[in-house]
């Protein structure tokens, strides 16, 4: 997911493997912590992505 999000343009991607990861037993916190580790790794774009996919999910 992390390669996804760093990745511009493939943010309609990012929604349903958000999902799946959820799916699969990821937390929210777990999820958000992707955004935070790409943040940290000089990648605010790519973090700011997972945010927005994020947002559409919990809606």
């Amino acid at each position: 997911m992390g390669a996804i999000a760093a990745m511009p343009g493939l943010e309609p991607q990012l929604e349903p493997h958000l999902k799946i990861s959820m799916n699969v037993g990821l937390t929210l916190q777990q999820l958000q912590q992707v955004a935070n580790e790409l943040r940290t790794a000089g990648q605010p774009n790519g973090a700011d992505r997972i945010l927005v996919a994020f947002e559409k999910i919990i809606s």
